[in-house]
């Protein structure tokens, strides 16, 4: 499993102990802080990139292609907002 899964779902856990006891999460390691944040911006100019294929392209796979990246980048941002 690679580090950034393991990274979401043992957040995910904490987040989940959260709701149910009412105590904070432990606060984040540096490192995984910056990673987020040097993520959510490159995630972001993907989604620019795939929204000006979608403007503008012509291939249909491309376009396809371009959609499911858009999708997939947004869903990625959100969790990483959630977990930030």
């Amino acid at each position: 499993m690679s580090r950034a899964i393991t990274l979401f779902l043992a957040l995910g856990a904490f987040t989940a102990c959260d709701a149910v006891d009412g105590q904070s999460a432990p606060e984040m390691p540096r490192s995984d802080l910056e990673f987020i944040d040097a993520m959510v911006p490159h995630h972001r100019a993907a989604v620019d990139m795939a929204g000006i294929e979608l403007e503008r392209g012509e291939s249909p796979e491309v376009r396809m292609m371009a959609q499911q990246m858009k999708d997939a980048q947004e869903g990625e941002i959100t969790k990483m907002q959630v977990i930030r």
